[in-house]
């Protein structure tokens, strides 16, 4: 059934083998996948034209979704990949990968920090062109710096009510320096969770939904690198 903060299904790990931090290879272990996650009240999946090198969102375009939604992202992958000739190509990219699949949310991935970045203005602009056009519901400008989300924000409309192992992949040094220094306090908290009968995955997904701050507008993304582990983290959510 669907619950007071919604999941949303991150679908990095999916695409075609020997392409960047994908972890599940076939399109009929992805179908079964989101078979569960639809099954258990959910309807999101975030993708992105840089995930799988683009087999993420051909992955996610040969499914089933069950009338679920895709938010995916544009990343600039070359200097001025933001610019309106470039941006409006690499969404061309991402829907014809994703087919028939509906596109909520279009994200800005990450900075553009060359030199060549486009004007901030001319991104938006363009953006703007493609909503109108009625090609996605809407933009959120994801990983940006905070010096590119304050440049963009006297261009925005007021929205009432809105508010390990380091050589294992690209990714994973950045993610080791991050979380290294938790490991302690998690296996500490680990030990106190499970003498109550309740698994670390299962006290920190219950905290979430429960406790925090986040409403029925707000998401949390859930990754998964195989079939089985997304009925019990979804039950536990």
């Amino acid at each position: 059934m669907p619950t007071r903060v919604p999941l949303i299904l991150g679908c990095s790990t999916f695409g075609e083998a020997n392409t960047p931090n994908t972890r599940i290879n076939s399109v009929t272990e992805v179908q079964a996948v989101v078979d569960i996650f639809v099954g258990l009240g959910q309807t999101g999946f975030d993708t992105s034209r840089r995930y799988g090198a683009g087999t993420s969102e051909e992955f996610l375009g040969k499914l089933d979704l069950h009338e679920g939604v895709v938010d995916t992202k544009i990343f600039a992958a070359t200097p001025g990949g933001y610019a309106p000739g470039p941006l409006r190509a690499s969404f061309v990219q991402s829907r014809a990968a994703l087919r028939h699949q509906k596109i909520r949310v279009l994200y800005l991935h990450a900075p553009d920090r060359s030199s060549e970045s486009a004007p901030f203005e001319d991104t938006l602009e363009e953006i703007n062109k493609m909503h109108k056009e009625g090609l996605f519901g809407g933009l959120l400008t994801g990983k940006m710096l905070a010096p590119a989300s304050v440049d963009a924000t006297p261009m925005l409309a007021y929205a009432p009510g809105s508010r390990w192992d380091p050589k294992a992949g690209p990714t994973a040094a950045w993610y080791t320096a991050r979380y290294t220094p938790l490991l302690d306090v998690v296996r500490e908290l680990k030990e106190v969770t499970e003498s109550h009968g309740i698994t670390l995955s299962a006290a920190a997904q219950r905290w979430l939904q429960h406790h925090s701050a986040l409403g029925p507008d707000d998401a949390v993304l859930m990754g998964v690198s195989r079939v089985d582990q997304v009925k019990p983290n979804v039950v536990d959510w």
